[in-house]
């Protein structure tokens, strides 16, 4: 257990220093959680002294994969445990593929995929012994529909939506464990400022996240207009086909 923590259930979340991930946040805060915070950015919000109790932050840079390789060796010697584990770093850089070095590359895979999956190995194990524990991925729908300049980004987010594919099968039974991976829209236009209609995906997602701490079934969730959903959807299913021939 953190030094500091009193009795209760945990949360451990990557990227939650603001955007979706400080909504995620906010919203295990008011559920009584604990919170663990890794981040290469300070909390994007001041918290109220009583907050500030139930939360540590740890500055990690996750495409340092010897940051991650130190916390999970500190994780596993405190014997602390995560009741739910929720997976959202993924640093948004937009460019033509070309243009990227190979140093850039590293980085990003790191920070976007490698670390969280070695995050992910070292605490799945101890869920599995208790039969206990929830995961919640952060993907989104440029995992199935990539575009221009955005190669990298929506590489990653593929490589989370066939995880979930895998993971939950080898989790079907196991009692008590499940998986969620969201796959929302983009809340942000080009401009950076905020897609109309972003506050009620957002709302879904909170409401997606409540519902499933209370039931084990692992899933994979599209929170965007019922339209949108059903074609990514069906895009989804087309790909399984494919694959399977």
């Amino acid at each position: 257990m953190e030094k500091g923590f009193l009795m209760k259930k945990t949360l451990l979340i990557t990227g939650g220093s603001k955007g979706l991930g400080l909504v995620i946040v906010k919203e295990f805060l008011k559920k009584d959680f604990n919170i663990i915070i890794l981040d290469r950015n300070e909390l994007d919000v001041t918290l109220t002294i009583q907050e500030s109790q139930h939360i540590k932050f740890h500055k990690i840079d996750l495409s340092d994969v010897n940051q991650m390789k130190a916390f999970t060796q500190s994780l596993e010697q405190n014997k602390t445990v995560i009741d739910v584990l929720a997976l959202n770093a993924a640093p948004r850089v937009f460019k033509d593929f070309d243009s990227f070095t190979h140093q850039e590359i590293n980085d990003l895979s790191n920070a976007s995929f490698v670390s969280s999956l070695m995050l992910l190995n070292t605490i799945l194990g101890r869920m599995k012994i208790k039969n206990s524990g929830k995961i919640i991925i952060i993907s989104s729908k440029s995992g199935l529909k990539g575009y221009s300049t955005g190669a990298l980004y929506c590489a990653f987010k593929s490589a989370w939506i066939t995880f979930h594919e895998s993971i939950s099968r080898e989790l079907k039974h196991v009692k008590g464990l499940s998986i969620l991976t969201i796959c929302p829209d983009s809340f942000s236009n080009n401009d950076g400022s905020k897609r109309i209609g972003h506050a009620k995906i957002i709302n879904k997602i909170t409401r997606k996240i409540s519902s499933f701490l209370n039931d084990n079934n692992s899933e994979l969730y599209f929170p965007s207009r019922l339209k949108t959903k059903i074609s990514y959807i069906l895009l989804f299913i087309k790909k399984l086909k494919l694959t399977i021939k």
